[in-house]
């Protein structure tokens, strides 16, 4: 770490973290070549089923990975989409009143991808 600060976590050093930490790292190093084609390919898919879709005001879309941001001019419709996906049982999380960002995991299926992105554009 390049600088001093203090960090706490309430469960962040029990010994079943630890150990679920642990096999993340494991698993991710074992599947590191996996992981990262499928994260370029299904980053793509994202990027591009996001451009098609119809939202109700102008949307900037930024893919990195799986990292996906999308973001209005028009406050508060991002949080009006969210609420929506939400009771269709995709969840993901506000940035702020004019941005949502979906954090799939890396090693997402198409197939699944494509459920929740059908989901999302059902709920514009």
């Amino acid at each position: 770490m390049e600088y001093e600060f203090s960090f706490y976590s309430t469960y962040g050093w029990y010994p079943l973290s630890v150990e679920a930490a642990i096999a993340n790292i494991e698993y991710i190093l074992k599947y590191k070549n996996e992981l990262e084609k499928n994260t370029n390919d299904i980053g793509q898919y994202f990027t591009e089923r996001l451009s098609q879709m119809r939202f109700r005001y102008p949307a900037e879309i930024k893919v990195k990975g799986l990292a996906v941001g999308v973001k209005f001019k028009q406050g508060k419709y991002a949080n009006e989409i969210v609420k929506r996906c939400s009771k269709k049982g995709v969840l993901f999380a506000l940035l702020n009143d004019k941005t949502f960002v979906l954090l799939p995991a890396l090693n997402i299926h198409r197939d699944n991808a494509k459920i929740g992105l059908d989901i999302i554009e059902r709920c514009l």
